[in-house]
């Protein structure tokens, strides 16, 4: 069984019922450790050697979000930046997270077709991760095609289709924990997980 370490980068988890939901299932399994860096990090202030030290005893890598004005929270960016440091996640002696797996968790507030070409916000959603799968393949991880919650916003109010989306979460932590991976390219960006709620 792999280990999986996930970071939950949700400045605001009580308002959120989806991150929330998935959180939870996603703590409920034995083989997953989760950090609260909201939650851990109040100030902001990273411990640097704590977190390297969890990334280097765990296989995958999760990194849980919400998309913000077509990006990461602020705190997720401020875990990368002091994180995943120079010659220790990259650089000529940076290897330590060579080839652990990465996988993006990430929900949007529009609706699948808000991501459309002909909608409001004109690209798909992967075409906001793209930094974060850039940053992780210099880290010389292998980047998973994204898990993506589209419409959380609907959503919070349907609760079965709410248990829906958890449950898919929690069988993709574990199909990946007991050595499942897409049929895809590893390094694909394409979702092969994407729960669609454009109501």
């Amino acid at each position: 069984m792999k280990s999986i370490l996930l970071i939950l980068a949700h400045p605001r988890l009580d308002e959120s019922r989806v991150n929330c939901r998935l959180a939870k299932v996603a703590s409920q399994l034995e083989f997953v450790t989760l950090v609260d860096i909201a939650e851990d990090y109040p100030d902001g202030v990273i411990d640097v050697d704590a977190q390297q030290s969890l990334l280097t005893q765990h296989d995958i890598v999760v990194f849980q979000h919400p998309l913000y004005w077509y990006a990461m929270p602020a705190l997720g960016k401020q875990w990368m930046d002091t994180v995943l440091t120079y010659n220790w996640a990259y650089g000529p002696n940076g290897e330590a997270l060579k080839d652990k797996l990465w996988l993006s968790a990430v929900s949007t507030g529009g609706g699948q077709r808000s991501y459309a070409p002909d909608g409001r916000h004109r690209r798909p959603t992967v075409d906001y991760l793209l930094p974060i799968k850039h940053a992780v393949e210099l880290c010389q991880m292998r980047c998973l095609p994204p898990f993506i919650v589209n419409g959380a916003h609907k959503l919070a109010h349907y609760p079965n289709e709410n248990l829906y989306v958890a449950e898919q979460y929690r069988k993709l932590l574990f199909d990946l924990a007991t050595g499942w991976l897409p049929d895809s390219s590893i390094n694909s960006i394409e979702p092969e997980w994407e729960v669609v709620h454009g109501r």
